[in-house]
């Protein structure tokens, strides 16, 4: 019956406040000791459930908090047996704030396991090691206890190297007592840094990060803290107090490097001139009549086969014999593909005599050897420039001139490259553009003009 009206006390505390700082004054008025403890055991327990499902790194740091806030409950129960019935509002000095922050420990807790899963980013790590900090903080801020630094988390854990200067802070408890530390950041001392009880501030130089060219671990060490040795005194009221020194603490931060490219390819030119001269055809008109009034014509055309790659130059002919009336014209071209050759094959008639009687002056014959020449339009290749290069990190853009001055006709440019988008050493992503395909729809782009190749490339991953 106790734990029901606890529960019933802490739900009204709950509805009154998301938050202790602005929990109104009539839910303060019925919080007692009794239902603070109940509230922190169920947050425990909802913690403890959250952490039996988590991954190897939650389970880690969930078992911390559930240890802490279990010494809080022991605490609890050693300093408040007999008093659950307790109203808050009646406590004083340490014990108020005792319990003060165990309520704010329900919170932080509850916060926790809604935040614990299979895989923890840096945010999951804030909730739960701020829960932890605090119930750390809690227990061994009572009164004669002994405190001792201690790194719960840091952030980042894990960040791209951008080229600029990082902060780690790193986060735990006690981390302020005595003389100043000795910060080391791969293993080197370094003065950038600050430190209050809850955060030491290690600033990762500009010189440092732009080094990063593979996936790099940087350890950073702090040596010199020192905890607080606070003991009751034998025979006097109060405790005494004293400082010692404490072991040296380390976190590791994961630098990746930014996204490079490795541009690989070869840039060429193909033009077009005209061959020299050359017969691509030939042959011998041989024709004849014995009709000696023939009068006809005999030419002929000849056209090239490839007329889009040829064209006609000119056409020759050497008359072997001929009758009389028979002729051979001069070759003249028919467009840019054609050849007319002109031929008339003639005789020389009849002598006629009476009674029908016809005498042959001269029959008709013609014979010429000739032929067709013509020019190709030969394709050729310019010497290809062949490039592989790296490009420093954080470059996104890559020109390269081939410096040819164009000659013949049908000038024309050609690339292929290959584009390796990569993270240190591991490749991301590979593309291969060129004058047929200039982007890949996703933002690598390239062109080419007068010779000069530009590539522009994404910066879409840090």
């Amino acid at each position: 019956m106790r734990s029901s009206l606890f529960a019933i006390l802490l739900a009204v505390m709950l509805l009154g406040a998301t938050d202790p700082a602005h929990a109104d004054a009539g839910a303060m008025t019925l919080l007692t000791v009794g239902s603070i403890s109940q509230g922190l055991r169920d947050a425990a327990t909802g913690l403890q459930t959250a952490t039996l499902t988590a991954g190897g790194e939650a389970r880690s740091v969930g078992n911390s908090l559930q240890a802490n806030v279990q010494n809080v409950l022991a605490d609890m129960d050693a300093k408040f047996a007999n008093r659950s019935d307790e109203i808050f509002t009646s406590l004083a000095g340490a014990e108020r704030q005792f319990m003060s922050d165990a309520r704010d420990l329900i919170f932080r807790t509850q916060a926790a396991a809604k935040v614990i899963a299979p895989v923890m980013g840096d945010e999951a790590r804030r909730t739960i090691g701020e829960a932890d900090i605090a119930a750390y903080n809690t227990s061994y801020s009572l009164p004669c206890r002994t405190q001792a630094p201690r790194v719960v988390y840091w952030t980042p854990s894990t960040q791209i190297a951008q080229g600029e200067e990082i902060i780690v802070e790193i986060h735990g408890n006690f981390l302020g007592f005595g003389v100043a530390p000795r910060v080391l950041v791969d293993s080197k001392p370094i003065t950038q840094f600050t430190r209050n009880d809850r955060i030491i501030a290690v600033k990762l130089s500009r010189e440092l990060v732009q080094r990063i060219t593979e996936k790099s671990s940087i350890p950073i060490v702090v040596e010199g803290l020192q905890r607080r040795v606070i003991e009751p005194r034998r025979f006097w009221f109060g405790c005494s107090e004293d400082l010692e020194q404490a072991q040296n603490m380390s976190v590791t931060v994961v630098l990746i490097p930014r996204v490079s490219y490795r541009v690989s390819g070869r840039v060429w030119a193909t033009y077009k001139t005209w061959s020299d001269p050359f017969v691509f055809q030939s042959g011998t008109l041989d024709q004849g009549s014995d009709n000696c009034d023939t009068q006809q014509e005999v030419g002929f055309q000849v056209c090239v086969a490839d007329p889009a790659n040829m064209r006609t130059v000119r056409g020759d002919g050497a008359v072997v014999s001929a009758s009389k009336p028979s002729s051979w014209g001069t070759p003249t071209l028919s467009g840019t593909s054609c050849i007319n050759f002109p031929a008339h094959l003639g005789g020389s008639g009849y002598d006629t005599f009476p009674f029908g009687i016809k005498n042959c002056k001269g029959s008709a014959w013609l014979k010429v050897n000739w032929n067709a020449q013509a020019q190709r339009h030969d394709l050729h290749q310019t010497e290809p420039l062949i490039f592989n290069q790296k490009l420093p990190i954080g470059t996104y853009s890559y020109t390269v001139n081939d410096q040819q001055q164009p000659t013949g006709d049908e000038w024309s440019w050609h690339y292929v490259v290959q584009v390796d988008q990569m993270r240190g050493s591991q490749v991301l992503q590979s593309e291969s553009l060129s004058d047929a395909q200039m982007d890949n729809g996703s933002g690598w782009l390239s062109t080419i003009h007068s010779g000069v190749l530009t590539l522009t490339l994404p910066n879409n991953t840090g």
